[in-house]
């Protein structure tokens, strides 16, 4: 349980901007540190699902040995997006053990609700603290800027100077017949090698 507390306590301090999370990670002993980091920046990835699964689930309220919210965040995630806490019995992990159906199914309710297929879809990958920063420029504000659609912003393989013929299976021998036309007798039995 100890590992659960050094935890919450890196979070703790990452909360109050104590340092960084690599500033803070260096001050927890050598023997935990990897472990620790890990379960850290793993809770930190779905900190907003797990907030809003332990606002729906009470937890806070209906349990007093859950002291604080960053606790009940590393073990919630341990429960929910690992195989169970990973820790002897106790108090604590009793008292997150008796809400496991409610956690999971406001969990599922979660998923639901944002139209995800998977768990890792829950993760956050940008960086809200820049688009805060990016919206209040004047480019911004004034209307001048759009957010560009996702399809436009993956590289597709005429963006990538290859013909739209390599997208579809088989054609390579099409291509070689517009490339290269048909002037030696010997072509045909060349391309014929190829298919």
């Amino acid at each position: 349980m100890n590992f659960y507390f050094e935890a919450a306590k890196v979070l703790d301090r990452l909360d109050a901007k104590q340092g960084s999370i690599k500033g803070v990670i260096a001050t927890v002993p050598e023997k935990d540190r990897r472990r620790t980091a890990a379960l850290v920046i793993e809770t930190l990835k779905y900190k907003t699902v797990l907030c809003d699964v332990i606002t729906a689930a009470n937890l806070l309220k209906e349990e007093r040995k859950i002291t604080s919210l960053n606790l009940a965040l590393v073990l919630v995630h341990d429960l929910l997006l690992v195989n169970g806490i990973q820790t002897s019995e106790g108090p604590i992990k009793q008292a997150v053990l008796r809400h496991k159906t409610r956690l999971r199914s406001e969990f599922q309710k979660i998923k639901i609700k944002r139209g995800v297929k998977s768990t890792t879809d829950l993760a956050r990958t940008g960086d809200d603290r820049a688009v805060r920063e990016a919206l209040k420029t004047e480019e911004c504000q004034s209307g001048n800027f759009t957010l560009a659609p996702p399809r436009g912003v993956l590289p597709t393989w005429p963006r990538r100077g290859l013909p739209d013929e390599l997208d579809i299976p088989g054609t390579v021998k099409s291509l070689l017949d517009k490339q290269y036309p048909r002037t030696h007798p010997n072509q045909r039995q060349m391309t014929q090698r190829l298919s």
